[in-house]
């Protein structure tokens, strides 16, 4: 009996069927009747609270291993905020000037996007 794995690493939404197909050493080929088929989880959406933000945005809605990072309104990266570990995080948003930002949330499969503001008031 063989073992084998795959990683789609840009799975489309929902079920998901794979064929497998044998080419033999002399050259002849097979496909399998039977394919192996994987359900993709869809994301949550991203929940952003406070929205107005002061100090700190909290997040929900997260995927383990999503990067996050903070954009400016030109698309340009202001901050690092690291990779999630749980659904919810809390962004440290103190270094940050008055403005509109969009937090950038991904991983290899996905991105997604959100906007909020980040006021002092």
């Amino acid at each position: 009996m063989q073992h084998y794995a795959l990683l789609d690493e840009a799975p489309l939404p929902g079920l998901a069927y794979y064929r497998l197909r044998q080419t033999d050493f002399d050259g002849g080929r097979g496909a399998h009747r039977s394919g192996a088929h994987a359900h993709r989880r869809e994301a949550a959406p991203l929940v952003l609270w406070p929205n107005p933000a002061t100090d700190a945005l909290s997040i929900a809605g997260l995927l383990p291993d999503e990067h996050l990072v903070i954009l400016d309104a030109a698309g340009r990266m202001v901050l690092d905020a690291g990779v999630a570990n749980d659904a919810r995080a809390t962004i440290d948003l103190s270094a940050l000037s008055e403005g509109a930002y969009f937090l950038r949330v991904g991983n290899r499969a996905q991105e997604r996007t959100a906007r909020f503001i980040r006021t002092t008031r």
